[in-house]
């Protein structure tokens, strides 16, 4: 009798302490849950990308009113030759644009 009473304790003394290794592991809480929700949420991520899209066109648009630059450069030679001599001739060639947006 005293056997079987040990056999039972110790096989529920496994039992709980299988169950209460795992049970840790696998547990899904609220907070895991509600991250998760919001991980998953296509309405919620939609949110947070028209949030972002709007406030890029906010600085997309502030972007016309900043100075605008442009610069170009050229350089060209020409040999000319007149009555048996030659002429060398360079002639390099700069263009700077700033441009600003003016207000009445």
């Amino acid at each position: 009798m005293q056997k079987r009473w040990n056999d039972r304790l110790i096989k529920i003394c496994s039992a709980c302490a299988f169950s209460f290794c795992f049970s840790y592991a696998t547990g899904f809480d609220l907070v895991n849950a509600y991250d998760s929700a919001l991980d998953y949420n296509a309405d919620f991520l939609s949110s947070i990308a028209k949030n972002l899209a709007g406030q890029e066109s906010q600085v997309q648009g502030r972007a016309s009113l900043l100075p605008q630059i442009n610069a170009a450069g050229q350089f060209s030679e020409q040999y000319l030759s007149a009555d048996g001599g030659t002429i060398y001739y360079h002639q390099p060639t700069a263009n700077v644009t700033l441009s600003q947006v003016a207000f009445d």
